[in-house]
């Protein structure tokens, strides 16, 4: 069975208001619709591990640091911080739901208003909190993967917007890293990866159903030559032949077919380096095997020649038979 691992961005938390969830045709009430999705999987039996990132600038509410004082022992002291962020969430969300979260204290970036005229400002940068997501969310995966395959969930519906993109990128991050990771070792599960969310809660009518949806990512290089095209030089015909005409076939487009394996190869690195805006691939030749741009042309007009001798070729053997898919 799957464990699940939830993953939310906390903001000013103790504006948080109870709300009853619909999940899978059950209500559930709380006050986070990624607390609601733990409490539904814990009753199917589901192990689960809820994770709350919680931006250093927190300390700027006002229950969090009395004074200036007290929030820069809070900024300076991770443990400190993240023990008060652990006795205030356990106060305003977690306390009656039976279940401690664990709390991922992340950087933040920009100015934040505190108490009595203070004002906390980080200096920072995005990519910075992107790359700090991406180790912590890591390491809290690999954990739940001691025990089993995973599933990962982002709740996208709370948390400040900065750090809601951040995790995001960090998230699409984890996907390629862990895609990757099947390569290298392929008895290794896929981890499927969603997002949920609801709809705008209303004062007065606080009952929303949570909605999911599917997170996904490219890790590797694509052409779009498809089946279906017709294009598809290992499946596009179909060549009925005896033995001997088969292997008189093969002798005679067996460097063509090499030439063309090698410049689809080029052709597939060339393309994804114009489709994912890294042009300068183009002029590393252990990236594509060319040595100057010039010799790309000559390798168009070189994919030219041989699919024209190879064509040619298919004609004049006899007793063949093509049949398109």
């Amino acid at each position: 069975m799957f464990s699940s691992v939830i993953f939310s961005v906390l903001g000013d938390f103790k504006r948080y208001r109870e709300a009853s969830y619909l999940i899978g045709g059950k209500e559930v009430k709380c006050k986070l619709a990624s607390l609601a999705l733990a409490l539904r999987k814990m009753e199917a039996g589901v192990k689960v591990t809820v994770c709350f990132l919680a931006p250093e600038s927190l300390v700027a509410l006002p229950y969090m640091a009395e004074g200036v004082k007290e929030g820069m022992e809070l900024l300076t002291s991770r443990g400190k911080l993240v023990e008060r962020l652990r006795e205030s969430v356990k106060e305003e969300l977690t306390g009656e739901l039976g279940f401690s979260p664990l709390i991922r204290v992340v950087q933040s970036v920009g100015a934040y208003p505190g108490g009595n005229g203070v004002l906390y400002e980080f200096e920072n940068y995005p990519g910075n909190i992107t790359s700090q997501l991406f180790l912590e969310m890591l390491k809290v995966i690999e954990e739940a993967q001691k025990h089993g395959d995973v599933r990962v969930y982002l709740d996208v519906s709370t948390g400040f917007n900065l750090h809601l993109v951040s995790t995001l990128e960090a998230l699409k991050a984890l996907l390629i890293y862990l895609k990757l990771e099947r390569v290298f070792q392929p008895e290794t599960q896929r981890i499927p990866f969603q997002l949920i969310y609801t709809p705008p809660i209303h004062r007065t009518r606080r009952k929303v159903k949570i909605e999911f949806q599917e997170l996904d990512v490219r890790a590797f290089f694509d052409l779009p030559i498809k089946r279906k095209a017709g294009y598809d030089v290992k499946t596009s015909y179909i060549v009925k032949l005896p033995r001997d005409q088969a292997e008189k076939l093969g002798r005679s487009l067996g460097e063509t077919v090499k030439t063309l394996k090698k410049l689809l190869h080029i052709l597939k690195i060339c393309f994804n380096a114009i489709k994912h805006n890294t042009p300068l691939a183009l002029f590393d030749s252990e990236v594509t095997g060319v040595e100057t741009p010039g010799e790309i042309l000559k390798k168009v007009e070189k994919t030219k020649d041989s699919l024209l001798n190879l064509f040619e070729t298919l004609k004049n053997l006899e007793e063949i038979k093509f049949i398109a898919e």
